[in-house]
């Protein structure tokens, strides 16, 4: 493999890049572990969430605003042509005729047109801040809240808006060959078609051979333009250059960029199952007119709740296919997040981080993480040659659990008299001389008065 430059994280790439990193094999490849760092850069900014949220429901508004314009109209010229006196016959007749002039067909295309180019707009506005995002978290730089998002917001809307309107056209001309191959099928296997008389085995080959390999074809063209925009906006790559980029990465990755998408999938068949079991508890209580509150209830329970987790798994797939492609091009040298969880598990403390959390004493076998719950037990080192015991350093052997305590200083016990009665000056040797001196001083002192002094000084005088 030829190792990338890192110089072309900040500047325009102008061809393909090579992964820094040797070939995974598929059995040691695990989805997961990228989903995981997709969470680790979302936490540092959970509105990421909130702005995908607030995108798509700014769509289902105006889409189902300008539905209620159109259904309006048709209201109102519908309920006017059958207020004629010819009957509903030529009532209908006339409303059909209201909607086939020109006046209608161009006024609610041009509606219809307004609301998927705002709702293109809000899409691709949240787009922006969250793959703008998500490029700078996979690439290890810091994510600030609110901040980040922002500042791509503007930016990196010229590339997510063309790619985009790439990813519609290329969705149309997939959809035209599929409608193409199928018109084909139809015609060559029924009627007067020259397979027409063949044997079932035969037709049935026709009709899943073609639809199979559109069907792989359609999957290669979604993969690809979901994946082209990590080169797009992580290595400012031009639109061409990153499609070119992210075919050659699904198409020599096509397995794991799958299983990526196979773990979306299957965090989306949770809500998709409650939702489930909402509308057949609705379907079985259609009969029982004192549940419709419940069930009503129950059903936009189920439809936020589709909504919502729709909109996360979105998110964290893109913020796994960033991850994903910053770890295969050789960007960052581990997933994000991965060396913490490493930390934790060398290190069971960091699990229990928290005021009631109860903290394992003993040495510590990785980095310590300075916060009000380290405990100095924490910071001491698991193996170092200069640690020694205090037995070593006096040169003595450790004692016993139960000794008593004179058997650690040596000599003590000769010390102490046997007799608990004992006077003050056996405690302590020599002593007793010192008081025998003191007491003879004394006498001497008592002998000499003060007349005797007297008396030899008046003798002198004399």
């Amino acid at each position: 493999m030829i190792d990338k430059p890192q110089d072309h994280l900040d500047a325009p790439s102008t061809g393909p890049v090579e992964a820094q990193q040797e070939d995974p094999s598929d059995d040691t490849f695990e989805p997961k572990a990228y989903f995981w760092g997709a969470w680790h850069l979302i936490k540092q900014d959970l509105f990421i969430f909130a702005w995908k949220l607030l995108a798509d429901g700014a769509r289902a508004v105006v889409s189902i605003a300008t539905l209620l314009a159109i259904g309006v109209v048709l209201f109102v010229s519908l309920t006017g042509a059958m207020a004629t006196k010819a009957g509903p016959i030529v009532g209908f007749e006339r409303f059909v005729a209201d909607l086939a002039t020109p006046q209608f067909v161009i006024g609610a295309a041009g509606l219809l047109f307004c609301a998927w180019l705002i709702g293109l707009t809000l899409d691709v506005l949240a787009l922006s801040g969250i793959w703008g995002t998500f490029a700078q978290g996979a690439r290890g730089k810091p994510i600030r809240r609110f901040r980040t998002f922002f500042a791509n917001l503007t930016t990196r809307f010229p590339a997510v808006l063309s790619l985009r309107i790439t990813t519609l056209a290329a969705q149309g001309i997939v959809g035209l060959l599929g409608l193409m191959v199928l018109v084909g099928i139809w015609g060559a296997t029924t009627g007067d078609g020259t397979f027409a008389d063949s044997s079932v085995w035969v037709r049935a080959l026709l009709w899943a051979t073609p639809l199979t390999i559109m069907a792989g074809f359609a999957a290669l063209v979604r993969l690809t333009m979901e994946v082209a925009a990590a080169p797009l906006i992580m290595e400012r790559r031009a639109l061409g250059d990153a499609i070119a980029t992210a075919a050659e990465l699904v198409t020599r990755r096509f397995a794991q960029v799958y299983r990526l998408v196979i773990v979306a999938a299957g965090l989306l068949l949770v809500p998709l199952f409650f939702y489930w079991g909402v509308l057949i508890f609705q379907n079985l209580t259609l009969d029982m007119p004192e549940l419709a509150p419940l069930t009503g209830m129950l059903r936009l329970v189920g439809e936020v709740v589709l909504f919502v987790t729709t909109g996360a798994i979105a998110v964290a797939f893109y913020g796994a296919l960033f991850v994903y492609y910053a770890v295969e091009m050789g960007m960052i040298d581990e997933i994000p997040g991965e060396k913490e969880k490493k930390d934790k598990a060398a290190n069971p403390s960091f699990a229990a981080r928290g005021p009631g959390a109860e903290q394992p004493c003993g040495p510590r076998s990785g980095p310590v993480r300075f916060d009000k719950h380290t405990t100095i037990e924490e910071l001491l080192p698991v193996e170092y040659p200069n640690i020694m015991t205090v037995d070593e350093v006096l040169g003595t052997e450790p004692s016993e659990a139960d000794a008593p305590l004179e058997a650690d200083l040596p000599g003590l016990e000769n010390d102490q008299t046997s007799e608990a009665d004992a006077p003050l000056e056996a405690d302590l040797p020599g002593l007793e001389n010192d008081h025998v001196s003191d007491v003879a001083d004394d006498e001497r002192f008592d002998d000499i008065s003060g007349d005797d002094v007297f008396d030899s000084t008046e003798d002198k005088d004399t």
